[in-house]
């Protein structure tokens, strides 16, 4: 359901009886769920968002949140805030830079780099919301992966004890 709600392909004039039975079933997993309900709270914060009201997206969201957190589902978590953080930027949500804030916080904590990554992408999302559809998509990846390591060369000599490795930088030397 989170691909569906997220992919902006739901129009509510044309797809509203399919956006109202996605809602229904997403109320139903929250009631009927005994564990990870926070998944479902987190979608119906997303169906809210998109279609419904962003103060109730919002709010969800947080519940979504704090029940993964108290689950001890950190990463949960931090996906959750993330989210809700990508939401509150694109709806031009006051309050968007705590939730950016939130968000960061738990994929720190969750050691996630995933959640780091969309992190950055909402870093730059804040600061140009007009290059959204340039910076949510995948294309734009590569800027956003962050700290990859560098591919090095390496030099084996062989001395007369052994063999030695010399990692060689990117000037050659």
């Amino acid at each position: 359901m989170f691909a569906v709600l997220s992919s902006n392909r739901l129009s509510p004039v044309v797809d509203g009886t399919e956006i109202e039975r996605v809602k229904l079933r997403l109320l139903h997993l929250v009631e009927h769920s005994e564990q990870r309900s926070y998944h479902a709270l987190a979608n119906l914060g997303l169906w809210h968002y998109r279609f419904g009201s962003p103060a109730q997206g919002r709010e969800i969201y947080r519940i979504a949140v704090d029940a993964a957190r108290k689950s001890h589902s950190n990463e949960a978590a931090a996906f959750a805030a993330v989210f809700a953080a990508r939401e509150a930027v694109l709806a031009g949500d006051t309050e968007s830079a705590e939730d950016l804030a939130l968000a960061r916080a738990l994929a720190e904590k969750a050691k996630s780099k995933a959640c780091a990554f969309y992190v950055r992408k909402l870093d730059a999302l804040a600061v140009a919301p007009d290059k959204e559809n340039l910076i949510l998509s995948p294309e734009s990846a590569a800027t956003f992966v962050g700290d990859v390591a560098k591919k090095r060369e390496m030099k084996v000599s062989r001395t007369k004890t052994g063999y030695v490795i010399t990692l060689v930088n990117d000037s050659g030397k």
